[in-house]
């Protein structure tokens, strides 16, 4: 395997491009889900997957958004998990914009060869510009026409334009709720045990 580095100015496709073409593991762009760490006190929220397990595999897609800390980016991994097969995960926190849309476009190039049955696009900018609405827009496709699922995260709902875009209906955009009764006792017991 190899391993190439970069200057943090080299945008994200140039990366993507130069790493594939000199052989090297392309996978930070769009990591598996299942090297994605969890907090083992993490609450499973499993009434919430249940009831979703079924929406996202009717709709293909949801958009998550609710303020920080409140598990969005948990929720999704947990449901593409309860899924049990392959999904990819993208983390676009505090990437520059133009980094991302590269990103994007280079996840949606290489979508259908990845073999994963689903996306996560985690933390999406609040206000994205419509250059990163329109790269969001293709990477959706990709996943759509290779008939997969998204997720995506973000502090707010989509901008109107994007939400038409990925042809989300108004049940698709889901604001993340607060840990239960139940979710909180569940990580005091799983807290509890690890002591």
């Amino acid at each position: 395997e190899k391993e190439l580095s970069f200057p943090a100015d080299v945008p994200g496709l140039v990366y993507w491009r130069i790493a594939a073409r000199e052989g090297a593991d392309v996978e930070p762009i769009a990591r598996d889900i299942a090297e994605i760490p969890l907090s083992r006190r993490a609450a499973a929220r499993q009434p919430l997957v249940d009831r979703l397990q079924q929406r996202l595999v009717s709709r293909g897609v949801f958009w998550f958004h609710g303020s920080s800390g409140l598990g969005k980016s948990t929720l999704a991994i947990l449901l593409a998990r309860a899924q049990k097969v392959t999904w990819r995960f993208a983390d676009l926190r505090d990437v520059p914009e133009a980094t991302a849309r590269s990103i994007l476009i280079g996840i949606a190039s290489s979508f259908r060869q990845s073999g994963a049955r689903g996306l996560i696009l985690d933390d999406i900018p609040a206000d994205p510009d419509n250059a990163l609405i329109s790269a969001i827009g293709q990477l959706a496709r990709a996943v759509a026409d290779a008939d997969r699922a998204l997720i995506v995260t973000g502090t707010r709902p989509p901008p109107p334009t994007l939400a038409a875009r990925l042809g989300l209906q108004p049940d698709d955009i889901i604001s993340v709720p607060y840990l239960t009764e139940d979710d909180v006792a569940s990580m005091v017991r799983i807290s509890a045990c690890s002591i």
